[in-house]
């Protein structure tokens, strides 16, 4: 009970405080605005366990399992697991720099390198690719790359510099504790520590703090203007990561609307198709919502693997298309509806198209469709 009074109060208490901060604040933000397009994806792939997929290993759709059979499918529940390992990852450092000899500031200082570095925020608030380190914490993580690769007393941990992305912070907090151990250089701890200050400004581009319309005044306040997007070459209102969190009810009731407002006899033969995975995960969570019975076809990634279903279907919802494109399929191009949401991906503000007259069945078109985009 002593020794775990002793660690409590030296640094693994203060590593376990950071870690419980940065999963509170996760979970406090999980739900301020809407579904990722890739968390629709892993969530219809926990619908398809296979063991693998075009694009990713197989556990991300076996976690999606396991979280919509236990916890459900709301936006806190499947972003759970995401939380917690970040608050495992800042545990992990805290605890790596100790095993490397640091005492109660390198554990405190490489928890909060790995906590508050930019690219573990994203990750850790959606399951996300990673995006941009976090200018604060490159001191550390240069601090960490020299006492793993030339200090005598870094040598007996070189091969860890393989996976320097955990490993490097819990160095440098070791290399830096060393450092500012003695006479003046103890006064620079408090800067050190003060240095993950500069990057507080920068949180709301990593999570939902702010409403997006203030986030988007934010931006412009600080000069910034952000990338053309990959697919639609247009700049952005939002990051990417926020932006495609957007608009999805909106596409999925302009859907609902296009099936209801069809004949019993043609909805009977109707089959919804994204032309992008986030388009078709979004029919299949939500669709229900709205009452609609079925599940989406997609021409994207895993999504077009899963084949076209019924041949016999030969009325098509289609999303992420254009009129001009559809009609080398079909004779009769619809649009529904137009979507115009402020704030999602660029590339999502297309029209709702119904394709009728296919001028081949389903089946003969879908090996021409496909889409590794």
């Amino acid at each position: 009970m002593t020794s775990l009074k002793s660690w409590l109060s030296g640094g693994l208490g203060v590593v376990l405080v950071i870690a419980v901060a940065k999963l509170l604040l996760h979970l406090a933000t999980a739900s301020r605005y809407g579904y990722f397009g890739d968390e629709l994806y892993f969530m219809a792939c926990g619908e398809h366990l296979d063991w693998g997929y075009v694009d990713q290993p197989p556990l991300v759709g076996l976690v999606a399992w396991l979280v919509r059979h236990t916890l459900g499918t709301s936006l806190l529940a499947m972003r759970l697991p995401s939380a917690l390992a970040g608050a495992a990852l800042v545990l992990l450092t805290g605890l790596l720099a100790r095993e490397m000899g640091g005492g109660r500031f390198a554990m405190g200082l490489s928890a909060l390198a790995s906590g508050l570095a930019f690219v573990y925020v994203v990750m850790h608030y959606v399951t996300h690719q990673a995006l941009n380190a976090n200018p604060a914490s490159l001191p550390i993580w240069l601090a960490g790359l020299g006492w793993l690769l030339v200090s005598r007393r870094g040598r007996a941990f070189r091969p860890l510099g393989t996976a320097f992305l955990v490993t490097l912070a819990a160095a440098g907090g070791v290399s830096l504790e060393g450092f500012t151990a003695a006479g003046w250089r103890t006064r620079l701890r408090p800067a050190l520590v003060l240095l993950f200050a500069l990057s507080l400004p920068f949180l709301p581009f990593g999570l939902p703090l702010l409403p997006p319309q203030d986030l988007i005044a934010y931006q412009e306040r600080l000069g910034m203007t952000l990338p053309a997007t990959e697919k639609a070459h247009a700049r952005a209102v939002l990051p990417h990561h926020f932006a495609w969190q957007f608009g999805w009810d909106e596409m999925v009731a302009a859907v609902a609307a296009a099936y209801h407002a069809m004949p019993p006899e043609e909805q009977a033969r109707v089959a919804v198709i994204g032309n992008n995975y986030g388009d078709s995960g979004a029919i299949d969570l939500l669709g229900p919502k709205y009452g609609l019975p079925m599940k989406a076809l997609g021409t994207h990634q895993s999504y077009w693997l899963w084949g076209p279903g019924d041949p016999s279907k030969d009325v098509f919802i289609v999303l992420g298309d254009r009129p001009e494109g559809l009609r080398r399929w079909c004779e009769e191009v619809e649009v529904a509806a137009e979507l115009s949401h402020p704030w999602t991906a660029v590339w999502e503000n297309k029209p709702v198209l119904v394709c009728r007259r296919p001028r081949v069945p389903l089946d003969e078109m879908w090996p021409k469709v496909k889409n590794w985009g």
